[in-house]
């Protein structure tokens, strides 16, 4: 059976790098901590121009206190009170959904973008980066490859946005290997870049990349690797639990 190409990712991040790392995150705090000292005095200026943005702040701000549903609950609310200028509301809305892995929420949500007259290329390419994951959830890879390459088309400005289409391609590509070795180079090209555009950000690629490896039970070491690499990231919560039950399943393989 083939083998994936050779690792570059081989080592943990430097004690120099994660300070740095930590600091950057560490700054992110206190941005949004200051913006949410003025959000009381930004939503008042903006009520007359745009009502929704009540409830963009809201959802926000429960985000933040990682209350994803009622956070997607306020993005749609957004949405609902001025839909021609709060499309981004479903947007997020959609987002938080495909986190916490509501996919029937998301095919709905995606779809409404879609077909929303005041939707921009660049939401619509969102729009169709969720419905990838949808189809992947459902092992409709073929169906997940078309939406992913999409919306790779469409999401020119979101950094965030890019590197979830470089993994989505990457994780459809890995199911759809089936012996093919032309398949398996796209799919750690797509998941090499991805990792390379986040750089000690990069979680959920290492948990895919790791995936990736899995497939090949010569390569469990190398997968194990990536899950450690990726835990020493500081993951959200979602990917610090996938990380480590796919480590720690390997590990234990490996003592029987």
């Amino acid at each position: 059976m083939a083998m994936p190409p050779k690792k570059k990712f081989t080592t943990r991040p430097s004690k120099v790098q994660q300070a740095a790392a930590e600091q950057a995150a560490m700054k992110k705090v206190i941005n949004y901590s200051i913006l949410l000292l003025f959000l009381p005095a930004i939503f008042f200026g903006l009520k007359q121009v745009n009502p929704g943005i009540f409830y963009t702040g809201q959802g926000i701000v429960m985000e933040k206190f990682q209350k994803h549903e009622s956070a997607a609950r306020a993005f749609e609310s957004s949405y609902k009170a001025n839909p021609a200028k709060n499309v981004d509301g479903l947007v997020q809305a959609c987002r938080l959904h495909e986190y916490m892995e509501n996919w029937d929420a998301v095919e709905e949500i995606a779809l409404k973008i879609i077909e929303e007259p005041n939707a921009t290329p660049e939401q619509i390419g969102h729009a169709h980066l969720h419905l990838a994951w949808r189809s992947f959830s459902q092992e409709r890879y073929d169906d997940a490859l078309a939406s992913a390459e999409l919306a790779q088309k469409s999401i020119t400005k979101s950094k965030d946005g890019q590197y979830r289409v470089w993994i989505a391609i990457g994780a459809i590509q890995t199911k759809r290997f089936a012996g093919d070795n032309d398949q398996l180079t796209k799919a750690y090209d797509a998941l090499d870049t991805a990792i390379d555009m986040k750089k000690m950000f990069a979680a959920e690629g290492h948990y895919y990349m790791g995936q990736l490896y899995e497939g090949w039970k010569s390569q469990t070491a190398d997968a194990i690797q990536e899950y450690e690499y990726g835990l020493s990231q500081s993951p959200p919560a979602k990917w610090r639990k996938k990380l480590q039950d796919a480590k720690s399943r390997l590990v234990t393989g490996a003592v029987k």
